[in-house]
């Protein structure tokens, strides 16, 4: 009896034993992994033109997301989400999406977030001449609401809506006054030094971890994170491969100049990048030279010989807003140079309304790309998104020609239309590609919680400070 009596007794001590030693080890492991609140990251980016969405550049994909709130995300893995919709369920056979938006979101002003900002967003989207927007509007029946369900009709069975709907550009917007959807919210903008980025309290994700994002844009400093070229050994940073390129070209949108003309602008663009050390890389192709199925040379000329051309040049040089980062320099190059080109800066959302009006003969442009895209799609990109008013029913007739080929088992044939695109553009003048930048992003190891989406853009709300 008592040997029973004592083995219950033990079983009793082992059982309370147990339970305090999983309570103690629960106790650590939330204390130990727990990410702690508070604290500022500093960043390093181009200053943008405005808080207008644009994401004509890398810099510009990183400032925006820290703002405003994608409908969904693709992470590397193919993985899908949204911090905004509850459910988002494709049906086949009525060939729709149906979206139910979350209960009681706000923006960071405090305004409840409705369907008709969901149905906004998409409208804006489907407004911008972007290939991915174009892609979502050509198989788009309609967008109905019921409710708090936004449902999508489409025009034929698409499961793959979903992907298309995770373009960067397409973003929550609010209806009426300014407001953010975005992990943080702008506090104060410094013009040429820095933006403040506060938390954003009622964002969908959750409250960020960090109370600050400091945005600076001067080349001094320490930062916790910033944009550079692959393959840097730093010690302190941690080097994330974002996976994308960004192009610059010289076009010319609506004819009128001569080859001199051209020729001289194209050196004096290459001139300028060998003044800055070649911070970009020479390009001889549409998209990237490793892929293009043939390498474009244009000559050059001497320097007296682009001085004697373009000193008489009357007619300004265009550059898109998301280059303004170039201003100071190309300005004191051109002081150097002795040549009078003016430069005038236009907002990458407004260039074809603009050029409709006024007469642009030259324009300096970027463009990003993702590395994975199959080349013909990056062409597709240009041929779209390039627009010229000069745009004639030859290049319609190579893009028709493109989207047939490129579904075709036949690599020759797609091959030999990339290689007939590249020879039209460069053979008309149209358009001259100037250099490429490959992007890595920098973060400082002592910061967690880091994760890249496929676009290359960090997804900073989970991020927090090790201490």
């Amino acid at each position: 009896m008592n040997a029973s009596l004592f083995s219950s007794g033990a079983k009793k001590v082992n059982k309370l034993q147990t339970w305090l030693t999983l309570c103690l080890l629960a106790i650590l492991l939330m204390f130990a992994i727990k990410p702690r609140y508070g604290g500022t990251l500093t960043i390093r980016l181009n200053e943008p033109a405005s808080f207008l969405l644009s994401g004509s550049t890398y810099s510009n994909l990183v400032f925006y997301s820290l703002i405003y709130e994608n409908l969904f995300y693709q992470m590397p893995n193919g993985q899908i989400h949204s911090n905004l919709f509850s459910s988002y369920q494709y049906n086949s056979e009525s060939r729709s999406l149906t979206l139910e938006l979350k209960d009681d979101l706000c923006f960071s002003g405090g305004q409840a977030i409705s369907i008709n900002d969901v149905t906004t967003s998409l409208k804006l989207f489907r407004e911008m001449e972007l290939t991915s927007a174009v892609k979502f509007s050509r198989n788009l029946k309609g967008v109905r609401t019921q409710g708090n369900q936004v449902v999508i009709e489409l025009q034929q069975d698409n499961p793959d809506i979903l992907y298309l709907m995770s373009a960067p550009e397409l973003v929550l917007m609010a209806s009426g006054p300014q407001t953010f959807s975005g992990p943080f919210f702008p506090a104060e903008w410094n013009k040429g030094r820095q933006i403040l980025l506060q938390a954003n309290p009622n964002y969908p994700g959750g409250r960020p971890y960090l109370d600050q994002i400091r945005v600076n844009f001067e080349n001094t400093g320490r930062y916790d994170l910033f944009l550079s070229g692959p393959g840097q050994t730093l010690r302190e940073f941690k080097e994330w491969e974002a996976g994308i390129f960004q192009n610059i070209y010289l076009i010319f949108p609506q004819g009128g100049v001569g080859i001199n003309t051209k020729t001289a602008l194209f050196t004096l663009m290459n001139q300028f990048n060998d003044s800055l050390g070649k911070r970009f890389s020479d390009l001889h192709s549409l998209t990237t030279d490793q892929e293009s199925p043939v390498s474009i040379n244009i000559s050059t000329l001497p320097a007296d010989k682009v001085f004697s051309i373009l000193r008489t040049v009357e007619t300004p040089l265009y550059i898109i807003s998301s280059l303004n980062f170039l201003d100071k320099e190309l300005r004191q190059y051109l002081e150097t140079t002795r040549i009078r080109l003016e430069t005038i800066y236009i907002d990458d959302t407004q260039l074809k309304s603009f050029q409709a009006t006024n007469p642009v003969k030259y324009v300096l442009i970027d463009k990003v790309f993702q590395k994975k895209s199959p080349p013909e799609e990056k062409i597709i990109q240009i041929l779209k998104e390039f627009s010229f008013i000069r745009y004639n029913e030859k290049y319609l007739n190579l893009w028709n020609e493109l989207e047939e080929i490129k579904t075709l088992p036949s690599r020759t044939l797609l091959i030999e239309q990339l290689a007939k695109i590249n020879e039209a553009f460069i053979n008309d003048g149209m358009i001259l590609p100037l250099f490429q930048k490959k992007f890595s992003l920098y973060a400082i190891r002592s910061l967690k919680g880091m994760a890249l989406d496929i676009s290359g853009r960090p997804i900073l709300a989970q991020v927090y400070r090790e201490e």
